[in-house]
């Protein structure tokens, strides 16, 4: 079973052409455990339960999805880790309520506003959630009350729409919250300024459209998405990215035979079995390989063995 209760920091660091790498433990002490253990105390002391997706401010506070637990941990700028959001009971309600005493489906990712007031995040069922830090009220921001799932509700309130396993966040610099559905095959967007949800790319299960409009396009479920301003970045079957402003999609990497290598192949040629977490910065695109336990980079088009595996192992190569 592939599943860590220790969270650790992958530091990155790129001088010059050379490139090394550091792993320290931050959150976790490799135990897992029902909600709350260690709250008020060093988060490398407590124990957690199944963490997802993570998120953090300007300030330094680390927000962290449990996933099991259906709560959202905080640790603050000085180790001090705390529950902030749900009772560690996987229903909901959908109602707006005081954050700890709301029983939520379940967390799955969580992005926060530049300005620090809210944080969003998705139950992996339903609903988008907003949790307002400055309140400590949780409501639901996207989903049908009625909490069935299915498809609808583009261009009206996103609160009106229905949604089918919402995954994946990413709120971009001028406020528009895309966000994968994943059961229906798409990302949508909502404008923070209006509430007004609409779909942003994908239509249909399968793979297709590449170098047409996104919207037109076909992939498997697509549940992690990242931006760097010009393209949205998200991991289906394989990388792929939609020009913010044009709508074009296109296809960044895997789809071919090749095994990674620290040294680089050509992204279009290389083999990515399960590719899912993804973050980027100047430098260059980073993935996650689930399967094969891999830390990928992309960059010019050649796509690199970070860390994890063997190098130049054979496609098909698990991990333990």
């Amino acid at each position: 079973m592939k599943t860590t209760t220790i969270i650790t920091l992958f530091l990155i660091f790129l001088p010059f052409a050379r490139c090394r790498y550091s792993l320290k433990t931050i959150i976790g002490n490799g135990s897992p455990v029902i909600t709350g253990s260690g709250d008020g105390g060093p988060a490398s002391e407590a124990k957690i339960l199944s963490p997802k997706r993570m998120w953090s401010d300007t300030l330094g506070n680390l927000y962290i999805c449990e996933g099991r637990n259906a709560v959202i941990r905080k640790v603050s700028d000085t180790g001090i880790i705390s529950t902030i959001v749900g009772i560690g009971s996987s229903d909901s309600s959908g109602s707006a309520d005081v954050a700890l005493s709301t029983s939520i489906s379940g967390v799955h990712s969580i992005y926060g506003d530049s300005n620090g007031d809210n944080l969003y995040f998705s139950d992996g069922l339903y609903f988008l959630w907003k949790y307002s830090l400055t309140t400590g009220i949780v409501s639901v921001y996207a989903g049908a009350i009625s909490r069935t799932v299915g498809f609808g509700g583009d261009g009206g309130p996103a609160t009106l729409a229905h949604l089918n396993t919402p995954m994946g966040l990413f709120l971009s610099s001028v406020g528009i919250l895309y966000f994968a559905d994943v059961g229906n095959h798409c990302i949508r967007k909502i404008d923070t300024s209006t509430g007004i949800i609409n779909t942003f790319a994908g239509s249909n299960n399968g793979f297709s459209g590449d170098n047409g409009p996104a919207t037109s396009a076909s992939f498997p479920k697509s549940n992690h998405l990242w931006s760097d301003g010009v393209h949205l970045y998200f991991t289906s079957n394989r990388l792929r990215k939609v020009h913010l402003s044009t709508g074009i999609i296109s296809a960044v990497a895997g789809g071919g035979t090749v095994a990674p290598t620290p040294e680089g192949i050509a992204a279009s040629s290389a083999w990515i079995s399960q590719p899912q977490a993804i973050w980027g910065n100047s430098y260059a695109v980073y993935l996650s390989d689930y399967n094969f336990c891999l830390i990928l980079s992309v960059r010019n088009d050649i796509l690199r063995l970070v860390l994890g595996g063997t190098p130049g192992g054979a496609p098909g190569m698990w991990c333990t």
